[in-house]
């Protein structure tokens, strides 16, 4: 509990009291009327509920997501009777790097003795957090004191996770059997595929190499083979977390749109009905999960990662694609989240992928840096600037030249600048799946 203060009437009562006081020829009068608002204030004060008597609860999602807003509801109840309170206000302290609105709360009364208030909280990076005291302040009920109070609620800590707004956190843990009750439908991922699903009759746009011949003759009439993306796969979902994802974009780094892409083409194939797993490193492995199909894998995905942060490291591309070769005997297609320098700084990555794809497939999601490109189509101004330009523009040739001798290698690669839609990258997963790439 912290000090009383009083209230801006006993302020005023005080000071007229001392004009009486100083003023007033009769100091008997001054000195009972000073009395007199002592007393009252001493009252007021005791008619305040004390700390036992008040309850405090927040409510607050344990899951949250990055940059996403999320509603915090702080309820207060004063128990016992003859304890009253005015105008109860409340300030919450949010976890550090949360953005809060408002900060002081009016505490709404809401009947019996229940009082409530809302605010929202955004959420800027990813990890465990904890909500500190809430702190209260309440005018007694003749308005002379205010009370302090400070509670630590029950509801403290919330994890924080990747951004996931292209589809319901919700949908993350639901199991799949919900998505197959009466009335709804899952929508089948389309490609061209090599997996027969089944007989058709043929028409104009069909490739000719779809037509069953045997078929046609029995019918009379031309068939075509109908063919569905592949199914029961293997997706490796592998993040680097050294020192080439600590850049930042905005208020998000690297690693984080990394991580923002990658759990969105991990959803996607899942619901195509491939396995998904994830493994992340930096100077050694961080984290590795098998891939699996089972419902909520995307959830478990996120929650084993979200706490990674990039550091300050050399990665160890060498030590995470043999440990991956280890344990991953069967072939699958491995997406690398990571940035490339040029092939001299990154001949050990690239050695280690041309080493991987002869028995993976390989796709190399690389995000880029947006103020590098920005600075290469600047506008020069100074001589400053063309030294900077020409430095820019050398870095981007050289990194081009890292690209293409790994997709000389056969390994593929996307450019995924900070913020670009995980889109192109699904689109880029159904094209492998679609001519078979594994």
């Amino acid at each position: 509990m912290k000090l009383p203060l009083p209230a801006p009437p006993a302020l005023a009562l005080a000071g007229a009291g001392a004009v009486l006081l100083y003023f007033f020829p009769y100091p008997a009068v001054a000195v009972t009327f000073n009395l007199i608002l002592l007393l009252a204030i001493v009252l007021d004060f005791t008619m305040l509920p004390p700390p036992g008597d008040i309850v405090v609860q927040r409510s607050v999602d344990a899951v949250l997501a990055v940059n996403e807003r999320a509603d915090v509801v702080v309820e207060v109840r004063i128990k016992g009777k003859g304890k009253r309170a005015l105008r109860l206000q409340g300030k919450d302290e949010p976890p550090e790097h949360f953005s809060a609105a408002p900060r002081l709360l009016p505490l709404q009364e809401k009947g019996g003795r229940k009082y409530g208030a809302s605010y929202r909280v955004i959420p800027e990076r990813r990890g465990d957090f904890i909500f500190g005291r809430f702190n209260m302040r309440c005018r007694g009920f003749m308005g002379l004191v205010i009370r302090q109070y400070a509670f630590i609620p029950d509801c403290a800590s919330v994890k924080v996770y990747p951004r996931l707004n292209l589809f319901s956190r919700r949908e993350l843990f639901i199991p799949s059997s919900i998505l197959d009750q009466p009335g709804l439908r899952r929508s089948r991922l389309v490609s061209m595929g090599t997996e027969f699903e089944c007989l058709r009759e043929y028409v104009p746009d069909d490739d000719w190499r779809q037509i069953n011949w045997k078929a046609s003759a029995r019918s009379q009439r031309l068939i075509s083979n109908q063919y569905q993306v592949e199914k029961s796969q293997n997706l490796l979902l592998v993040f680097e977390a050294g020192r080439m994802m600590l850049t930042e974009s905005g208020s998000l780094n690297k690693l984080d749109h990394a991580l923002h892409a990658g759990l969105q083409l991990g959803h996607a194939a899942l619901l195509s009905g491939d396995r998904v797993g994830a493994m992340a490193f930096a100077e050694s492995i961080c984290a590795y999960l098998p891939p699996e199909s089972r419902p909520g894998q995307t959830g478990k995905i996120a929650g084993t990662l979200y706490r990674l942060q990039p550091r300050r490291v050399e990665p160890d591309y060498g030590a995470a694609f043999s440990y991956l070769a280890h344990r991953q005997k069967k072939r699958s297609l491995i997406c690398v989240f990571t940035d490339l320098v040029d092939s001299r700084a990154s001949a050990g990555l690239i050695e280690s992928a041309l080493a991987l794809s002869r028995r993976h497939l390989l796709l190399f999601a690389l995000v880029g840096d947006n103020y590098l490109t920005a600075a290469a189509s600047a506008e020069i101004r100074c001589t400053g600037d063309v030294y900077r330009k020409a430095v820019v523009e050398q870095y981007l040739l050289e990194r081009e030249q890292g690209i293409a001798f790994l997709r000389k290698g056969g390994v593929e690669v996307l450019e995924l600048p900070p913020g670009a839609d995980p889109a192109q990258l699904v689109g880029r997963y159904l094209a492998i799946k679609g001519r078979s790439g594994l």
